[in-house]
């Protein structure tokens, strides 16, 4: 059985959650508006954490297969269930737990994935799910959070799923893979996720969206009816993929990664990655292709008008605010927020969670017929 266990082992890692308690203190003391450099210092300490750990990646892979990938590349395809419903294992939820008045029945769902070939905890997907009643009574909410998701951050997290609740639906939280009891033992949340092969990169990509429509399977069978999506930066970018192959309830987004071209590819941290890129012959154009297969701006969500929200950062170094807001608009989404904020920083802002809970309670009625 797998067992959680508490991570930031890391040292790097260590560094991060120390910019973000800074931030936070210096926006209790001075308010936002005095802390915009240190916002930003924590987001462009991330890219150079990430730059550093893709490029320490020892392979070589070939670039011929990455275009063999993406030639053949099928989103609907590469990320179809394969895993039956009844084959989702659920016991007790002993980690990440509620306030038993909330949700007074709290599981773990299991089932098997492949991430990656070598064995591994990463390659046993897991979701904690909160619930009120009976599976099909409430309409439910698939939460996807982003990369480096930890037990610091359920700290946050833990007040959206309160007001989901709250709004009249249950919530299954999916775990990424490479993070909190799906992460080898000291490993820090998130570490070895992606390297530098681009190839291998999609693929768990494909891998996270198939995790995500199998628990949409698995809910299905539950006799779920409706289905909404709520996915922050890394799992924004799942979620919008998920709710491109698959039509959803609503979708709410919060610091999405909407082009992987902007973070991975044109921050100055993210220079030794291009370079070493660029030495195993993945060209500028095959960099560029790789990274639109996986952004959203490549794909258009199937939900109903008026059921997105989208919440972002206004000093975002990983998602430049013009590139989120051309996305919106080329999505009709206008449902939208920009705050003073980084990406790093973004759930120090209360009106984060109260623009939330006011999305959750007008997306509990089903949305009207055409």
């Amino acid at each position: 059985m797998l067992k959680h266990v508490t991570r930031h082992k890391n040292p790097h890692r260590r560094v991060v959650v120390f910019f973000v308690v800074v931030v936070a203190a210096v926006v209790a003391v001075f308010g936002g508006g005095a802390c915009v450099a240190a916002q930003v210092a924590a987001d462009r300490q991330g890219l150079a954490e990430n730059a550093a750990a893709m490029v320490a990646d020892p392979r070589s892979p070939p670039a011929d297969a990455l275009r063999a990938f993406l030639a053949a590349d099928d989103l609907v395809a590469d990320s179809a269930p394969v895993v039956d419903a009844a084959d989702v294992a659920v016991d007790a939820l002993t980690t990440w737990r509620l306030a038993d008045d909330v949700a007074p029945i709290q599981e773990r769902l299991r089932f098997s994935s492949a991430i990656r070939p070598q064995a591994g905890p990463h390659n046993t997907a897991v979701a904690y799910a909160y619930r009120r009643g009976a599976w099909g009574e409430r309409p439910v909410i698939l939460w996807l959070p982003g990369a480096r998701v930890s037990d610091f951050a359920f700290r946050f997290l833990r007040r959206f799923f309160d007001d989901a609740i709250g709004a009249g639906f249950d919530v299954v939280v999916w775990v990424p893979p490479h993070h909190l009891e799906r992460q080898a033992v000291g490993q820090g949340d998130g570490d070895g996720l992606f390297g530098v092969d681009l190839k291998e990169n999609l693929h768990i990509d494909r891998q996270m969206v198939r995790e995500v429509r199998t628990l949409r399977r698995f809910l299905a069978a539950k006799g779920v009816q409706r289905v909404g999506l709520w996915g922050g930066s890394l799992g924004a970018s799942v979620a919008w993929l998920a709710a491109s192959v698959e039509p959803v309830d609503h979708v709410a987004l919060m610091i999405p990664i909407v082009d992987w071209r902007t973070m991975v590819l044109l921050p100055p941290e993210m220079k030794p990655l291009v370079a070493r890129l660029e030495s195993l012959g993945v060209d500028d154009d095959l960099r560029q292709r790789a990274m639109l297969a996986a952004s959203p701006i490549s794909f258009r969500a199937q939900v109903p008008a008026g059921r997105t929200l989208l919440l972002y950062a206004r000093h975002d170094q990983l998602t430049p605010e013009d590139t989120t807001t051309a996305f919106a608009a080329d999505n009709g989404i206008v449902d939208v927020v920009g705050y003073e904020r980084s990406h790093a920083s973004i759930l120090l802002t209360d009106d984060v969670y109260v623009r939330t809970a006011l999305f959750f309670a007008r997306m509990a009625a089903p949305p009207s017929s055409p």
